[in-house]
């Protein structure tokens, strides 16, 4: 679907639950462009056209004058929501299966990072919405 920039679908934790962490984003939320102050719910799998990555101004992804190292979801899918608004799909089905059991995972790792991070993407200047794609993608 050409009207489709930015998709996300759902995903469980590797234990067994019967819970799911992501949902459609309220026609409200897109309309009032305000991605940044509702829960996060565009986790796992997400696809999106490069060119609307390209859209991110660059120092958006950093922090502290470094490209991210923990939540770097945050940091694309923001700016790339408010910019693709009604653009955007939530598939409703489980993608993937989150392993939330390895010590590996970003939020045990750098839980510190990762709250400081959460913060200061979310007290970035949100982006407006894109009237169209660029031609060069019809």
């Amino acid at each position: 679907d050409k009207n489709v920039w930015l998709t996300y679908g759902d995903y469980k934790p590797f234990l067994p639950s019967n819970d799911h962490y992501s949902y459609e984003i309220p026609k409200n939320v897109l309309m009032q462009n305000s991605i940044r102050n509702y829960n996060w719910t565009t986790s796992h799998v997400k696809t999106f056209y490069s060119w609307l990555f390209r859209c991110i101004n660059v120092e958006d992804l950093k922090y502290k004058n470094e490209f991210a190292t923990t939540c770097t979801d945050l940091a694309m899918m923001f700016p790339m929501i408010e910019m693709a608004g009604f653009h955007t799909k939530f598939i409703n089905e489980v993608l993937y299966v989150f392993n939330n059991e390895t010590d590996f995972n970003e939020f045990k790792v750098y839980s510190k990072l990762v709250s400081d991070y959460d913060r200061y993407v979310h007290s970035l200047k949100k982006y407006a919405p894109l009237e169209k794609a660029p031609e060069y993608v019809k």
